[in-house]
């Protein structure tokens, strides 16, 4: 896929997650769930709740390196779940954005645990988008 069919299938109007893998808890929602997706009807829920995965198997899943998430510096990373767009190529100057949303339902500033939500572009290229330290905007779900 090339960058420029991305914007025609990076999205999740297909209810479900036609062009992405998964692993642990990650489900299509709509805006019952309490957040009206940013562009149609349809959006990812990706949580580390009971159908999370090892780190060992996140990690490998995103092709990273042992302990390569607990080196963002939350801690110990003891489980987690992902999306991943199937692989696409991009060409130099070439913009990908995505819109995300981090919830959580520990308490906020939390440092024992300190969930984060991590983008991953390739491997070994992780970002942190937020942790539980983070500034939060009052949320209409069940998280904060």
């Amino acid at each position: 896929m090339t960058s420029k069919d991305v914007l025609k299938k990076g999205g999740f109007e297909s209810s479900d997650f036609t062009n992405w893998q998964t692993i642990g808890d990650a489900i299509i929602e709509t805006e019952t769930f309490g957040i009206t997706p940013t562009q149609g009807s349809y959006q990812a829920l990706i949580t580390n709740g009971n159908q999370s995965v090892s780190i060992a198997q996140l990690e490998s899943f995103l092709g990273l390196n042992t302990t390569e998430l607990d080196q963002l510096g939350n801690g110990n990373v003891n489980q987690g779940s992902a999306i991943q767009f199937i692989p696409i190529t991009v060409e130099a100057g070439d913009i990908l954005t995505f819109d995300w949303n981090f919830i959580t339902n520990e308490n906020t500033s939390n440092n024992v645990y300190n969930d984060f939500a991590f983008v991953s572009i390739s491997s070994g290229d992780l970002l942190e988008l937020a942790d539980t330290t983070s500034d939060f905007v009052a949320s209409t779900t069940s998280f904060n």
